[in-house]
């Protein structure tokens, strides 16, 4: 029972359970503390055989057996609990009888006040020795009402069920009666009857039976025979009877209780318990009979177990098995192994709670980059162009197979259409790739480069599956040219297996080229990106979700300088701020993010079309910016839930760091080509204590 109660402490040190029976054997070394240095036994607990004569050294065993089965060092349930005597059997009413049995009467008067000192005295459980009372309905009934102002005080009630010979002398006549039979409904629907077995699952001879009104409170547990504490001294017995059982259940409760109060910071009801208890009842051995055996024997490791899905509370049921979010490669490890998601209050589906570990259920992407660069190798077909003074077209097309991610799936990597009407230029465009895209029409040598790492297309871009754009652009020469376009795509760096299934994305942008120089180029845009669910290729489920919604304005500045007739220098940087929308999930929002990512760079290319270049590059990261997490964390003991709310860091720990060779050599009339990448990452996915790391790809290309 130690690993399903999880570790969470002790056991039920909590609690306070009221052994209403015969006076304990108070220095028995079952009520030590766990040092062994003091004594459970509460200094509130009442005596009744102080001063007596004549007093059997035995009148302490059923009291003592109930006491240790509930709460013993060695043989108790709840073994940390507070043990509070209360004898309510005076010391005329122990009679020895031959062969070592006894016969024990109870005044109902010592029984009504017991109940009553143990209210006043914080009594969690109460364990009543018997609930038989004389053959009149007015003592049963006044039994019923006291249990029941224990419920309304929070303590749960435990009662054995009667034997035979409580409720008949050997004639067959009536001496005493069951007074569960007189207890009204709400006592009744709080109530643990309880009875005993013995080893093989079967009842004791002469073991009571609970009537209809009970029978679904009746629960049994071992009793016939039990170990437990004998006399004042060290030494046990082996003992038999619903009392012994009782003792296991009033455990039981005590730690259930004390486990629902560390869970959820709230009191559970008397009826809450003695449910749980119930439900989780053993019903599977051999021999299971509802007649004998109730709602089954007690299993506290089943009562500690979760039944069904676990859900988290506050969140509409949000189911814990499909909480789960991959951070896009921009977050690096923000947010993964974060302390806020280690203890998580939930409910099964009997609305027990438990507290789960979600750690583990975030994420960091796993890099693709090499996935993707092998997209981009193995994909690109020829390239068809024409170009006329009125317009064009250029179509590279793709290759339905292989390597193919989905968006190539569509047999092109890049299309566009251009229709030219003086300084104006309206184009279509769509692309399985659109990084490899830059913004600017008039930067046409940076276009298509394959780079593994972070190159000069639009970085929040990056994630994107398959773009369908159209532009507008105006020029005055070469000198000026603004234009404005608009995209719609679908982000699909995430573990979506279908393109189809990828969220979609929309973006806007503005943007203007100027050549103040002769070979310089500089180029400015700025864009609004829109998705209607995941965040730059992030994606969740359930209780952790990247957003409700992410709105993003992104401004980007490159240079480009012809510095001799085949080289071309680059440099780009753009940085971005988004808002997302809030999910009222265990991510329930993220606060004034700002994203950047920077590269720099040479490209060679001759009069044979051959490019090798050398690239330095910091792909998209988050700068700054917060995560909100609001984390079920305790009941406020009306049922509503408090959150514990959490302001996390959205930067990641470090910054990745892309050097990059590469080679794109057409062969043979350009009939077939040769591509080679070579990247060194420091710091690879942002992650400060990453190893460094290397990538090299080749690629032979040929045209049938």
């Amino acid at each position: 029972m130690e690993d399903q109660f999880d570790g969470r402490g002790d056991f039920a040190a909590d609690q306070t359970i009221a052994i209403l029976s015969t006076d304990l054997g108070e220095e028995h070394t079952e009520y030590r503390t766990e040092d062994g240095n003091g004594s459970r036994i509460s200094g509130n607990s009442r005596r009744l055989y102080e001063g007596a004569d004549n007093v059997s050294g035995r009148a302490v065993n059923p009291g003592n057996a109930v006491a240790s089965l509930a709460a013993g060092r060695e043989f108790g349930v709840a073994r940390d609990a507070t043990i509070l005597g209360v004898g309510v059997v005076q010391p005329e009413g122990y009679q020895d009888r031959p062969g070592g049995g006894f016969d024990l009467t109870i005044k109902p008067e010592d029984m009504l006040s017991g109940i009553d000192h143990a209210r006043g005295n914080g009594a969690d459980v109460l364990a009543i020795h018997s609930v038989v009372t004389d053959p009149d309905t007015t003592q049963a009934q006044e039994l019923g009402a006291k249990i029941s102002e224990a419920q309304d005080d929070g303590i749960i009630a435990v009662v054995p069920v009667p034997v035979e010979g409580e409720l008949r002398d050997d004639n067959g006549n009536s001496i005493g009666v069951d007074a569960t039979t007189e207890f009204d409904s709400a006592t009744m629907d709080r109530l643990l009857v309880v009875g005993g077995i013995k080893s093989d699952d079967s009842r004791p001879d002469g073991a009571g039976l609970p009537h209809s009104d009970s029978r679904d409170r009746f629960i049994v547990a071992p009793g016939d025979p039990v170990f437990a504490a004998f006399g004042n001294d060290s030494a046990d017995a082996q003992y038999a009877g619903p009392f012994t059982a009782m003792g296991l259940v009033s455990g039981g409760a005590a730690l259930l209780n004390s486990y629902y109060e560390d869970v959820t910071g709230s009191s559970p009801t008397p009826k809450d318990v003695a449910d749980r208890l119930l439900a989780t009842a053993d019903k599977s051995f051999s021999g299971y009979d509802p007649d004998q055996h109730g709602q089954g024997v007690l299993d506290m490791r089943e009562a500690l177990t979760a039944q069904g899905a676990l859900t988290l509370p506050g969140m509409s049921s949000t189911s814990v098995r499909n909480t789960q979010m991959e951070l896009s490669s921009a977050f690096g490890d923000a947010l993964t192994g974060q302390d806020a998601l280690a203890d998580v209050l939930t409910f099964d589906s009997t609305d027990w709670p438990f507290r789960v570990d979600l750690r583990s259920r975030v994420r960091q992407q796993e890099s693709r980059y090499l996935d993707r660069h092998m997209d981009r190798l193995a994909n690109m077909g020829p390239q068809y162009a024409e170009s006329t003074p009125y317009g064009g077209y250029q179509i590279t097309s793709g290759q339905p197979a292989g390597f193919a991610h989905g968006s190539y799936q569509r047999g092109y990597e890049s299309m566009s259409l251009w229709v030219d009407q003086g300084p104006w230029t309206m184009t279509l465009q769509s692309h399985a790739d659109p990084y490899l895209a830059t913004a600017y029409q008039s930067m046409p040598q940076l276009d298509g480069l394959r780079l593994m790492g972070g190159g000069p297309g639009r970085a929040h871009m990056a994630s994107w599956r398959e773009a369908s754009g159209a532009s507008l652009a105006w020029s005055l020469g070469d000198a000026l040219t603004v234009g404005s376009q608009v995209w719609t795509g679908r982000d699909g760096e995430s573990r979506y297996q279908s393109l189809e299934d990828a969220p979609r994305v929309h973006r806007a942008e503005v943007m203007a080229s100027v050549r103040p120089y002769s070979g310089v180029t500089l180029g400015v845009d700025v864009a609004r990106q829109y998705q209607p669910e995941g965040l730059f290729g992030s994606s969740g489920s359930a209780g952790l979700q990247p957003g409700g919604g992410a709105d993003t304005t992104a401004a980007g500045v490159t240079l480009q300088w012809q510095a001799l007739a085949p080289l071309t220098l680059f440099s780009r940087y753009e940085h971005g701020w988004t808002e997302v929308d809030g999910t009222g999930g265990l991510v329930s929002d993220f606060d004034r993010l700002q994203t950047q990512s920077t590269s720099i760079g040479g490209v060679w290319e001759d009069a044979s079309a051959k490019r090798w270049g050398l690239v330095y590059s910091q792909p998209l990261r988050v700068r700054s910016g917060d995560v909100q997490l609001s984390v079920p964390h305790a009941l406020d003991g009306s049922d509503g839930v408090q959150f514990q709310r959490y302001s996390v860091d959205a930067s990641p720990s470090g910054r990745e760091q892309n050097f990059e060779v590469f080679l794109d050599m057409p062969l043979e009339a350009r009939q077939s080509a040769v591509r080679l990448n070579l990247l060194y990452q420091l710091e690879p996915g942002h992650v400060a204590d990453a190893a460094p790391a290397w990538g090299a790809a080749a690629g032979y290309q040929t045209r049938f």
